[in-house]
């Protein structure tokens, strides 16, 4: 694992196998001269990562033993190797073959700068920007080595998260897991995270609306396994603001509808929705798990609510992915095993990173009377970044607050198992 992104425990863990002298040896033979033995090298630390966050102990020892070494302590030496270096290798003054394409970084760049900046330029996050509502230290410490999940192992309940767009913005659907502990109630954990772009398009716009319908219900049918219609989805969020067009989703999902198998499936309707009351006398078969929120009235809530529960610890994240292909996965018995990616679950993990970005990149903008306050990307980042993933992730938040109220003001919620209730 990458030093960078290791936990304080166990580099402070490891460190300690190093702390005896590698030359010691004694024997309770008479004839034993210790000063007969051959003197062994000394033990040393290799602290190797690509760079983290100046709040982790990765970044600490880096900028001590730095300075040790440019005071001129031989014992200490730090090698800062950008990706400059692997694009035009030279061995003995001779250029050698790249290990790195320049294409390569300009590609991570243009999808998530912040992250290529670190990953490739070894700059080191920092939560500079004033207001900033959620630090990188609070996403680190709710990160796990959860793989990303696409289908219903028959015994999860999920919420879904969708953000409309068609052309010009992000078009993104986000799942999360939800479970519970006797010890801290219902937490979510966010399993996955899609941009429906069409990949045939050269100019990469989104899917069109019937085909992001379509993909909507075979997600929301993957994630309801082989239960009837829809008992392992607790909701399907949607954002009806006009600029996203949720309303032509929301139409195009009122009727029943056939499956790839030909099976007959509810359609979805959210009859508490004004644009759309009345509908249940001519839809009266359709599933109320849809659920349509307005940005404009709900936002700012939605983002006070995500940000108790992050400071509750009650989301949880994949573990950073370094595009390797592989993810090192913890098994029960302790060892540690290299799991191959599928490229469905490469994307789930680049995704979730960028979301991560999105979150940490929100900042608190009010009044100086305090009296009026928004959200909203920093501004020097407003015009390099998208927040559509934060905006799912917001949503899905604003459910799971909702769930664990309703199970806070009903204890049987709980000892009933997993009875969804949204107010």
């Amino acid at each position: 694992m990458e030093a960078g992104f290791s936990s304080n425990e166990l580099i402070t863990t490891a460190e300690a196998f190093t702390t005896q002298s590698s030359d010691f040896k004694l024997s309770t033979e008479d004839s034993y001269n210790h000063k007969g033995e051959y003197l062994k090298p000394p033990n040393q630390l290799v602290y190797a990562s690509s760079a983290s966050h100046v709040d982790s102990i990765f970044y600490q020892k880096y900028r001590n033993f730095s300075k040790r070494m440019i005071l001129g302590d031989r014992d200490y030496f730090c090698a800062d190797i950008p990706c400059l270096v692997p694009i035009s290798p030279m061995v003995d003054g001779v250029p050698a073959p790249p290990l790195l394409t320049q294409s390569k970084v300009d590609a991570a760049m243009s999808a998530d700068r912040i992250r290529a900046e670190r990953e490739y330029y070894n700059k080191f996050l920092s939560d500079s920007s004033y207001g900033q509502i959620v630090k990188w230290a609070q996403i680190r410490r709710n990160e796990t080595f959860d793989l990303p999940e696409f289908y219903n192992d028959g015994k999860s309940k999920y919420a879904i998260a969708f953000d409309a767009a068609r052309a010009g913005d992000n078009s993104i659907v986000s799942v999360m897991k939800i479970s519970h502990s006797e010890d801290i109630g219902y937490y979510g954990e966010i399993v996955n995270c899609t941009n429906l772009i069409d990949i045939g398009n050269k100019r990469q716009y989104n899917m069109t609306t019937p085909e992001q319908v379509k993909f909507i219900k075979q997600t929301i049918l993957d994630y309801n396994g082989n239960a009837p219609d829809y008992q392992n989805i607790g909701a399907f969020l949607m954002d009806s603001g006009a600029g996203g067009g949720a309303f032509a989703h929301a139409d195009y999902l009122l009727e029943d509808w056939n499956d790839k198998q030909g099976r007959k499936h509810k359609g979805f309707l959210d009859a508490t929705y004004d644009v759309y009351e009345g509908y249940e006398k001519k839809y009266p078969n359709a599933s109320n798990i849809l659920r349509l929120i307005s940005p404009k009235k709900y936002r700012t809530q939605m983002v006070d609510e995500f940000v108790e529960l992050m400071g509750l610890d009650l989301i949880k994240f994949s573990r950073e992915y370094n595009g390797t292909g592989y993810l090192n996965i913890t098994e029960e018995n302790g060892q540690i095993t290299k799991k191959p990616l599928s490229m469905e679950e490469e994307i789930a993990l680049t995704n979730i990173d960028i979301m991560k970005t999105e979150i940490t990149s929100i900042v608190k903008y009010q009044n100086p009377e305090g009296t009026n306050k928004k959200y909203a990307l920093s501004k020097e980042r407003e015009s390099t970044m998208h927040d559509d993933r934060f905006y799912t992730i917001i949503l899905l938040a604003h459910y799971l607050f909702e769930l664990r109220r309703s199970d806070i003001a009903n204890k049987t919620v709980a000892e009933s198992g997993y009875d969804f209730v949204f107010s």
